[in-house]
């Protein structure tokens, strides 16, 4: 709770009116606004390490810190959306605790199999893996293959990949620094499949813009 108290103190000195100004949506008043932006950023990341952590005591003294009616649960909330990737990706935690070599497989075979080339059968067989169901592995994929579009999409390094991918997932290190090699591997691959999706995208909404206008 430390961290968190300190950093709802320092918000507390830098604009004594900042629960207002979130509340409200509105942080035109703040002087400066990137320092401010940053701090409430911080925020949100420290509790979502208490949600993680699943530290109710740490939660509630926040709770009792933020007195503006309803932003202590906004605050909460917000947070809780940041561990999208890593409440999807607990079966791969389990996994790599299990048996490494099998994860690493199974990252490979899904870049094979899900994202650089689609085989709708493949999803059938997650009993390979140990998945338990094939809804639990299509979370797994779908989560991964959101990370692995942003990190080609925006040509993000191998060294920040890997640490991305541990921050967003907390799989091991050694995990996450094969998956980023095999971004590098597949990279063109994907590159290529997203600049054909967004032209194809391109392509739908001039249709339909001269579906407007010809009507």
């Amino acid at each position: 709770m430390s961290n968190i108290k300190e950093l709802i103190l320092q918000l507390d000195q830098y604009e004594p009116r900042w629960q207002e100004y979130i509340k409200n949506n509105d942080d035109s008043k703040v002087s400066n606004i990137s320092g401010f932006r940053e701090k409430i950023a911080d925020l949100l990341l420290g509790v979502r390490q208490l949600i993680k952590l699943e530290d109710e005591d740490s939660i509630n003294e926040m709770k009792a810190m933020i007195t503006e009616d309803g932003l202590a649960d906004s605050i909460i909330g917000q947070a809780d959306k940041l561990l999208t990737h890593y409440k999807s990706m607990k079966p791969l935690r389990l996994m790599e605790k299990r048996n490494l070599k099998l994860c690493k497989e199974f990252l490979n075979d899904a870049l094979e199999n899900y994202i650089v080339r689609y085989d709708w059968k493949w999803i059938d067989k997650f009993e390979n893996y140990d998945f338990t169901s094939s809804e639990e592995i299509k979370k797994v994929l779908e989560s991964l293959e959101v990370l692995t579009d942003y990190y080609v999409g925006n040509a993000i390094t191998e060294k920040r990949i890997s640490e991305d991918f541990l921050e967003e997932t907390d799989l091991s290190k050694e995990i996450c620094d094969y998956y980023a090699k095999l971004m590098i591997r597949f990279y063109q691959d994907i590159k290529f499949n997203l600049i054909f999706e967004g032209i194809e995208r391109l392509n739908k909404r001039v249709k339909n813009l001269e579906k407007k206008i010809s009507s």
